[in-house]
C-alpha cells in the first residue's frame, strides 16, 4: 500500500512540474475564491483553475479504520489523490447578473473508494445562478451543499488536510437542488432544497434534503478558510468572529419514514497570525455521509481546530481536537488528535502538508488506530 501510494506521488509531481512551469502563480487572497466547485464564482466573465493533489501514508496504525472521511475500514487507504478542472464566472446582463460554475473530477480516490462510487469522473459542480440584485441570487443545478465550517472549507486551501471526522459524517456533499443565497455581507443566509441521492441513477428513489446554513460577522470577513495565509493585510491584526447556524431535515413520503434531523453550530475567528474554530452538530436518523454508508442513525459530536501562521507566507502549524458519538456503534465513539504543518510555495499555488491523527477509543480493547500523512497540492 505505502509502495502505491509514493508511485503516485512520482506521478502526480511530474504532472504539477509541468502544469506550474507554464502557469502564473496566484495570489494568496484568490485562493477562497476558486471556482473548483468548492469556493464562490469569480467576479471575472470567465475563469479556469485546477486542483491536483497526491496523498502518501508512510505509517498506518495497524487497526486504522476509516469511515466518513477519517481514517477507514481496514485495507482501504487512508486518503486519495485527486485532479479538478473547473470554469466558472459572472456575466453582467441588461437586467441581473448570470452566474456560471461547471467543475469536473476525472479521479478522486476517495470516491473510488466508495461501495458505489464512480472510479472514474464525477461532477463537481454544475450550477446557473441568476442575481436580480447585488444581495439575492436563485442557483440551480448540481454544487456542494452549504452546512457545516468542516465541510465547507474549499479544498485549495484547507488548514488540514484531514477534514474533521463529524462534518464529513454529517454534511451532504454534492448534491442536485434549488439553492437561495441571500447575502447582505455582515449576514448571510443560504436556504436549499435538494435530492438526496450523490448519484444521478438513484434519483427515483431519493428523499428530499431542505437545508438553512446562517452567518453572521458582525465585526469583519472571517470567511470560510481557517487559514490566515490569504487574509487581507487591512484585516490581519483585527479581531474577527462570526456566528454560523445549521439545520437540515432528511424527508421521505413514505409514511413509515423517520425525519431526519441534523443542526449545529459553529464559532470561527481569526486575529493577526490564528485562526481558531469551534463547531457542534447533533443529528437525530440521519444518514450517513462518507465512504462508508449505513442506515440513518442519531449521532452527535464536537471539534475545536486551530491554525497559527509561524512564517507569513510560507509555513503554518495546525491542531485540531474532536469528539465524536454514535451510540449505536461503540466503534465509533471516541476522541481523536490531529496535527499538521503546511508549506506554502509560489505564493499558495504549491502546498506541502504534513500531518498525525490518533484516535482514542472509549469501548472495546485499546486499538492502534492512528496515521501519518503526507501531502502536496497544486492549486490555480
Amino acid at each position: 500500500m505505502v509502495n502505491r501510494g509514493f508511485n503516485r506521488v512520482a506521478f502526480w509531481s511530474v504532472l504539477f512540474a509541468s502544469l506550474l512551469l507554464g502557469s502564473k502563480p496566484v495570489r494568496a487572497q484568490d485562493a477562497d475564491v476558486g471556482c473548483a466547485g468548492d469556493g464562490e464564482p469569480k467576479k471575472a466573465p470567465f475563469a479556469a483553475s485546477f486542483l491536483l493533489a497526491a496523498f502518501a501514508l508512510p505509517y498506518a496504525g495497524t487497526d486504522l479504520a476509516r469511515r466518513a472521511g477519517d481514517a477507514g475500514d481496514v485495507g482501504v487507504r487512508l486518503f486519495p489523490g485527486s485532479a479538478r478542472l473547473a470554469v466558472c464566472g459572472r456575466l453582467h446582463l441588461k437586467r441581473g447578473t448570470l452566474v456560471y460554475t461547471l467543475g469536473y473530477e476525472p479521479y478522486a480516490e476517495e470516491e473510488a473508494t466508495r461501495s458505489q462510487g464512480q472510479r472514474w469522473g464525477r461532477i463537481l459542480s454544475a450550477e446557473m445562478g441568476y442575481s436580480l440584485f447585488d444581495w439575492l441570487t436563485l442557483f440551480g443545478g448540481v454544487r456542494k451543499v452549504a452546512f457545516s465550517y468542516g465541510h465547507d472549507e474549499p479544498e485549495e486551501s484547507i488548514a488540514l488536510p484531514v477534514r474533521p471526522y463529524l462534518s464529513s459524517s454529517l454534511a451532504p456533499d454534492r448534491r442536485l437542488g434549488i439553492t437561495v443565497d441571500d447575502n447582505w455581507g455582515p449576514v448571510r443566509v443560504i436556504l436549499g432544497l435538494y435530492e438526496s441521492a450523490r448519484t444521478f441513477s438513484t434519483l427515483a428513489s431519493s428523499d428530499v434534503l431542505a437545508t438553512a446554513r446562517g452567518v453572521m460577522e458582525p465585526l469583519g470577513p472571517v470567511g470560510r478558510s481557517l487559514s490566515t495565509v490569504a487574509d487581507d493585510p487591512y484585516w490581519a491584526s483585527r479581531f474577527r468572529v462570526a456566528i454560523n447556524v445549521s439545520l437540515l431535515l432528511d424527508w421521505n413520503p413514505r409514511p413509515d419514514a423517520p425525519l431526519g434531523l441534523v443542526f449545529g453550530g459553529d464559532l470561527p475567528m481569526k486575529i493577526g497570525p490564528l485562526g481558531l474554530v469551534v463547531e457542534y452538530l447533533y443529528a437525530k436518523n440521519a444518514p450517513i455521509e462518507g465512504p462508508v454508508s449505513g442506515p440513518p442513525t442519531g449521532r452527535q459530536g464536537a471539534w475545536a481546530q486551530a491554525a497559527l501562521m509561524l512564517l507569513r507566507p510560507y509555513l503554518e502549524l495546525e491542531g485540531r481536537y474532536e469528539w465524536f458519538d454514535m451510540p449505536s456503534d461503540d466503534r465509533q465513539r471516541f476522541h481523536s488528535l490531529t496535527a499538521g504543518l503546511t508549506g506554502y510555495v509560489q505564493k499558495g499555488t504549491l502546498k506541502l502538508q504534513a500531518a498525525y491523527g490518533h484516535k482514542f477509543h472509549s469501548a472495546g480493547p485499546a486499538v492502534q488506530d492512528d496515521y501519518v500523512l503526507f501531502v502536496m497540492q497544486a492549486a490555480r
